[in-house]
């Protein structure tokens, strides 16, 4: 056995040796951005599948064009873990010239597994184009078969990545998938249809009653979608959305909680504080901080009232912090109040709300302080919040900026 051993040791470090001669320069031309064909040539033809599935993620994140003749033969390549990452590194190098070998591999033998068949299909999405977005309207119509042993992943990555297309969108192909029998489906159908734009007019009556349809992921999709701006481009009355989603805050999923109270805030309604308010001591954390956020937004006294309670409770600190940054868009009086303990805080992360919340809704003369605190975070808090609060690039904010471009702290 010893014997055995050590004859099998020797190769078995010449080929973890030649692997690493091969994977280092890789590694080494990602980590510098640097284009090296030859490189990744070698790497992508590799016997070992572990090199050529790391190859083609290379040239995928480096992004040039020239990657596209090399990445394409990994589409057939007899292991499903390098198909999945050349098409994945297809999709981010997005050249057009690889729409066409994808839609072949797609369609034609030999059968594809599931997991490659669905990054192909993202890759398409994340290229873009003519060809790829009237082939997506053919899978999904079903006017064309895909070549994979379960097409139901690939069409799902299909719809819920189509946004991609932009313009181009099939959003009339979606439409049917808002009430299929399958969730994933309709949730994704959902998502894609909300974040087009061109989508709205057709969406007046389906994303509100996707909001109200079985499945928990459809009413969490559908509740991020319903804002001021939907409500503006699909012409629906924003009171009657507005009261969908103050309804959906009794929802049990966290989640369509979260997205309904962010999407309600962004009706400005103060009538709406006081049934905001009390999501605040919702069990979820994250339920707990957006309300207080959207108490921020909906304004009136009502928020402001909750927002000093909270601010000077025994809060956590992110609850805390989310309402002293809503009392400083509301109420300069109220913020200055609560926040004075924390401007003078040891604490730099306090420090840096209290500078962050003034630079970005008071103004020069609150900001200005805390530009010369002796913790450079809080300097930086001030900056992005002094840059979040203003149009364009005022001259004080551009000279404080300059000022410290040589300061010690990188």
């Amino acid at each position: 056995a010893a014997l055995a051993s050590g004859l099998g040791a020797a190769p078995a470090r010449a080929q973890n040796e030649t692997l690493i001669e091969v994977l280092a320069p890789i590694l080494e031309a990602t980590d510098a951005r640097r284009w090296d064909e030859a490189v990744l040539r070698r790497g992508l033809t590799f016997p070992d599948s572990t090199v050529r599935e790391q190859a083609a993620l290379a040239a995928g994140r480096l992004g040039d064009p020239g990657a596209v003749p090399l990445l394409v033969p990994t589409l057939d390549d007899t292991v499903a873990i390098v198909r999945a990452a050349g098409a994945f590194a297809l999709g981010l190098v997005g050249d057009t010239a690889a729409v066409a070998p994808i839609i072949r591999r797609l369609t034609n033998t030999p059968v594809l597994d599931a997991e490659s068949a669905a990054e192909m299909a993202g890759a398409l999405a994340r290229i873009g184009g003519q060809t790829a977005a009237d082939f997506y309207v053919s899978v999904l119509t079903g006017r064309e078969k895909l070549q994979a042993v379960d097409q139901q992943p690939a069409i799902a990555r299909m719809v819920g990545d189509a946004w991609r297309l932009g313009r181009l969108t099939p959003v009339q192909a979606l439409l049917p998938f808002l009430t299929d029998s399958l969730e994933d489906l309709r949730w994704r159908s959902v998502y894609t249809l909300g974040r087009t734009r061109s989508a709205a007019p057709v969406l007046g009556d389906r994303m509100p009653a996707a909001l109200m349809a079985k499945g928990a992921s459809v009413q969490a999709a559908a509740a991020r979608n319903l804002t001021q701006t939907f409500a503006d481009s699909a012409g629906v009355g924003a009171g009657t959305i507005a009261d969908l989603l103050a309804r959906a805050l009794d929802n049990t999923d966290p989640q369509v909680r979260i997205n309904a109270l962010r999407s309600l805030g962004t009706f400005r309604r103060p009538t709406d504080a006081a049934r905001v308010a009390l999501l605040v001591n919702d069990p979820w954390p994250g339920v707990s901080v957006q309300a207080i956020e959207t108490l921020g937004e909906v304004g009136g006294p009502e928020a402001v009232a909750a927002l000093t309670r909270i601010a000077d409770e025994k809060k956590n600190f992110a609850m805390r912090r989310s309402a002293l940054l809503g009392l400083a868009r509301l109420d300069t009086a109220a913020f200055r109040a609560s926040a004075a303990p924390w401007a003078q805080s040891k604490d730099w992360r306090e420090r840096a709300v209290v500078a962050e919340a003034s630079a970005a809704h008071l103004g020069e003369a609150d900001a200005a302080p805390f530009l010369k605190d002796v913790d450079a975070r809080v300097v930086a808090a001030t900056l992005q919040g002094w840059r979040a609060g203003v149009e364009g690039a005022p001259a004080p904010l551009l000279g404080a900026a300059r000022g410290l471009t040589t300061h010690r702290d990188a």
